[in-house]
């Protein structure tokens, strides 16, 4: 099928309207200067060749947007742009902010972030664990024994967990847009906090899979650190840093396709996903 390219012709498409503008309702300002957004990045968009028309709708869209003025105070009449025009700036500012997401942070920093942050809040209790001989059970379990440790570790892990939440806030949609983009075979742990302390996966589930997507487990245990006892909040912060930080080396190495990658599930940090899930669920339960 042809393509017709608007391209660099989209500049002519945006002109003065010497009506002028009509007046906004207050009620409605906000939403009017995001459209008004939108159009501009779309007119951006059009201008560098990047958005391309089928044939079969290509007329009836330039005529759309040949209509499209500006007003003398150099805003866009928003009388003057049709459905087809809102559409496509619609969908085109979605991919211009996915873009810009993705560029504001890259996969490996997100990665090599993450795993500073808990080698430098808890990498201590993995160098005792090996030096112990201790799988991160055993380890877990010694560690939540202890009183001193467990009042210590139950404080500092739940505002470990806490800026973690901030972390994932800032980083998610980034992480997640990355992966989705990541030309590789990708393997994504799931029905648990985290793998089994007992392996490390990477050196089975690598044999067939280019990566392997771990989600946070210190995240996942968030409604622990939220509800649970002191000794649950020390045992998990224990027993997650000693199997976390297997992963560190393989995680942070930078490659074209990693092998491990941690990220958040998207219903972990977006309110709207995790109602959508529940909706679903609920729904194909009941």
């Amino acid at each position: 099928m042809a393509i017709f390219a608007i391209g660099n012709r989209s500049g002519q498409l945006f002109k003065d309207n010497p009506l002028g503008d009509k007046q906004m309702s207050e009620s409605s300002e906000e939403r009017d200067e995001e459209l008004r957004w939108r159009l501009e990045v779309l007119k951006a968009q059009l201008d560098s060749g990047k958005i391309y028309i089928a044939e079969h709708i290509a007329e009836d869209l330039k005529r759309s947007m040949s209509a499209v003025r500006y007003g003398p105070d150099g805003k866009i009449d928003l009388s003057t742009v049709d459905g087809r025009v809102r559409s496509l700036s619609l969908a085109t500012a979605f991919f211009h902010q996915r873009e810009e997401t993705k560029k504001s942070v890259s996969l490996i920093d997100i990665s090599r972030t993450y795993f500073e942050f808990v080698e430098k809040n808890f990498g201590f209790l993995a160098k005792q664990a090996e030096e112990k001989g201790y799988d991160a059970a055993n380890f877990a379990t010694a560690i939540a024994d202890i009183p001193s440790a467990v009042e210590e570790l139950s404080v500092s892990g739940s505002r470990f967990v806490e800026a973690l939440g901030e972390f994932w806030d800032t980083v998610g949609d980034s992480s997640h847009y990355h992966l989705q983009d990541l030309t590789a075979s990708k393997a994504v742990f799931g029905g648990d906090l985290f793998p089994s302390y007992q392996t490390n996966i990477a050196s089975s589930v690598g044999l067939y899979m280019d990566t392997i997507v771990l989600s946070d487990p210190f995240w996942n245990s968030r409604h622990i650190f939220e509800h649970g006892s002191a000794r649950q909040k020390a045992f998990y912060i224990a027993k997650h840093a000693v199997n976390v930080l297997k992963y560190r080396d393989l995680a942070i190495e930078d490659m074209a396709k990693p092998i491990v990658v941690f990220s958040p599930f998207r219903s972990s940090v977006d309110e709207d996903e995790e109602n959508f899930l529940k909706s679903i669920t609920t729904a194909d339960g009941l």
